[in-house]
């Protein structure tokens, strides 16, 4: 950028800046400006001039410049030209302005032969007086120096420049022709640009003309004397900043607490403005994420905007000092969860909008899988979807610090799922529920914490119906491995059978109880028992069919033998379960698991004693009537 040769009045400037600020009215100047062509030695450049007259004759001086056919002499029949008029050119500009009339450039574009040299480039020197508007002061003058390059298109379609035939010639401002001067804390920005204002050309014009793309300048036809004027303004220009970082405050907030905390992102950033119009960007912030739009004119109505980038999203914007007062715009935590262009409106103040905040946040995916666990025999890894065959069921996600939620989705064919934009450092809970006719088997834990570690296996949830949670700690590279594992559920039933079911005193009893899977799934490790055993008469051990996984009808048993007691009678109990019964579980005695059987004693009633042989009525009337006799003889026999 050129500096100014000679300093503008400082006292004038400040007094006009201080009547402007006290009466908040636009600062008046009036000018006057004349531009010259610089004539020193590879100040003016031609394409193809020769020493000789071969190529042609070229001719500067301080006011123009032609080419072509010799000899030498203003534009006309085979010579084109560039001259300067309205010269000097005087006026009154407001600062924010309007801009005004500086000086005319005509290009007399004529045909020129294809031997003749044409313009590449000239230096314009300009030199501007300025003074406080109808103060009478003498003005004070600065001068400064800018290039403009010229490119002779080929007369042949298709043309460079569309809309001509001939095809259309290219002027370019070579750099900036804007000049900047601070005073007492304000920046003012000086413009010269070709009317009707500073816009670019097409791209196809720019690479035509063998400069860079966004390139500023203006088009003249073939054959047509083309009057450009120039156009000038002044401009109260500050600064718009601020930072884009990740933040990293534990718990989260809504402040900007310093790269240590919350770091800087590097991310490109633009600026748009209107009343007047002003753009700028996109540029990188820095490596703490700060970035600065300098020249910004005053009391414009300015966006800033970013996207954040790739894994980021938007936490919360914060607005910058805005306003003729200046004072700190409002917090829009609305947009946490954005991942798509942010923006911040301000109103550009006198000493610049300071203080704009994009507030970002590092996003990961929560990933992992359902499925019915099918290893044989079955385990607690994740071996893949053509062994554990993946389960289609609803899956969420909720988190705190911060809040963050998603879903139910359901689960792909496979069973695998993932939810993506979850905040890093994000406390999660994944959450599902078997679906009917299954129940939870395991649940793992994905990888969890800063580190990023696989997580805890949990055995415990075998055999639950309800909610299954895994709970995480986002890690910066995403929680994967998130497993839950189900089981189809089934149902064991038992049956006891004794014999004989009575018995007397030390008679054998033998006694089995038989386990059926009656369910339509395979049962788990499934066994069948005789729970009180050890309570029978002489402690028996039963003989079982070992724990193993029984197909839908399949059966075990399990038989003991006692014998019968003295007394009373003996009930016996069996029992039966699986890791996957859905009525009773492994608990022998839940549900339709338990079953009894009861063996009665047989007590033996001694016969009644055989009845003694005696005689008839008849025959006991004559032994009476004997022993009678017997007992009358004797009787008379006794002495006297």
């Amino acid at each position: 950028m050129q500096r100014w040769m000679k300093r503008i009045s400082a006292i004038g400037f400040l007094l006009a800046l201080a009547a402007g600020n006290a009466s908040a009215a636009p600062v008046e100047w009036d000018y006057t400006v004349s531009a010259a062509f610089v004539i020193g030695i590879g100040d003016t450049t031609f394409n193809g001039a020769g020493p000789s007259t071969t190529n042609g004759c070229e001719q500067v001086t301080n006011s123009s410049i032609s080419w072509g056919v010799c000899p030498v002499g203003p534009a006309g029949t085979g010579r084109s030209g560039i001259g300067i008029s309205n010269n000097p050119q005087s006026g009154s500009l407001t600062v924010n302005g309007a801009a005004q009339f500086a000086n005319t450039y005509t290009h007399h574009n004529n045909l020129v032969a294809t031997n003749h040299a044409t313009l590449a480039s000239a230096k314009i020197q300009t030199t501007l007086g300025m003074r406080i508007k109808d103060s009478g002061d003498a003005y004070e003058y600065q001068t400064f120096i800018y290039t403009i390059r010229f490119s002779e298109t080929p007369n042949t379609p298709p043309c460079a420049v569309s809309g001509g035939t001939p095809c259309s010639d290219i002027w370019v401002l070579d750099g900036s022709t804007n000049r900047t001067v601070v005073f007492g804390g304000n920046e003012f920005v000086f413009s010269f640009f070709p009317a009707p204002a500073a816009n670019p050309l097409p791209d196809d014009t720019c690479i035509a003309a063998r400069v860079d793309i966004g390139c500023i300048g203006f088009t003249t036809v073939e054959g047509v004397e083309s009057a450009i004027p120039f156009m000038l303004n002044v401009t109260h220009v500050a600064a718009v900043s601020g930072r884009i970082y990740t933040e990293g405050s534990t718990p989260a907030n809504t402040e900007d607490n310093g790269n240590g905390v919350d770091a800087g992102t590097v991310v490109g950033v633009s600026l748009s403005c209107t009343d007047p119009s002003f753009s700028a960007g996109p540029i990188n912030t820095g490596a703490d994420g700060s970035f600065s739009f300098e020249g910004v004119p005053i009391s414009a109505n300015c966006s800033v905007t970013t996207t954040p980038p790739a894994g980021f999203q938007a936490a919360y914007t914060q607005q910058g000092t805005t306003g003729e007062d200046g004072n700190p715009g409002n917090l829009n935590t609305s947009v946490a969860g954005s991942t798509t262009m942010q923006t911040i409106t301000v109103n550009v103040p006198p000493m610049g909008s300071t203080g704009n905040l994009f507030a970002l946040r590092q996003v990961a995916a929560v990933s992992g899988r359902i499925y019915t666990e099918g290893s044989t025999p079955a385990n607690t890894q994740d071996n893949g979807n053509s062994v554990d065959a993946g389960t289609v069921v609803g899956v969420s996600l909720s988190c705190t610090d911060p809040s963050f939620s998603a879903g139910p989705i359901n689960t792909g064919a496979d069973g695998s799922f993932s939810f993506e934009g979850v905040p890093v450092a994000a406390n999660c809970s994944v959450t599902t529920t078997p679906p009917t006719g299954f129940q939870a088997a395991y649940t793992q834990q994905g990888t969890t914490g800063e580190d990023g570690n696989p997580g805890s296996l949990n055995t415990s949830v075998a055999g639950s119906t309800t909610v299954q949670t895994i709970t995480v700690s986002v890690p910066p590279a995403g929680s994967t491995g998130n497993l839950l594992a189900l089981r189809p559920v089934t149902d064991l039933n038992s049956a006891t059978i004794c014999t004989p079911s009575t018995a007397g005193a030390g008679t054998t009893v033998s006694c089995t109880t038989t386990c059926t899977n009656i369910g339509s799934s395979t049962a788990f490790n499934a066994f069948c028992s005789i729970p009180n055993a050890a309570a029978l008469p002489g402690s028996p051990t039963p003989v079982c069919s070992a724990p193993t996984n029984v197909v839908s009808n399949g059966v075990l048993t399990c038989t003991v033998s006692f014998p019968m007691p003295d007394s009373g009678n003996i009930a016996i109990t069996g029992g039966t379960g699986a890791d996957n019964d859905n009525n009773g579980g492994r608990d022998a005695s839940s549900g339709n698991n338990l079953s009894s059987a009861s063996v009665t004693r047989n007590v033996v009633v001694p016969p009644p004693p055989a009845p003694v042989p005696g005689l008839g009525g008849i025959a006991l009337l004559l032994l009476l009537g004997l022993i009678g006799l017997v007992a009358f003889r004797q009787y008379r026999h006794q002495p006297g």
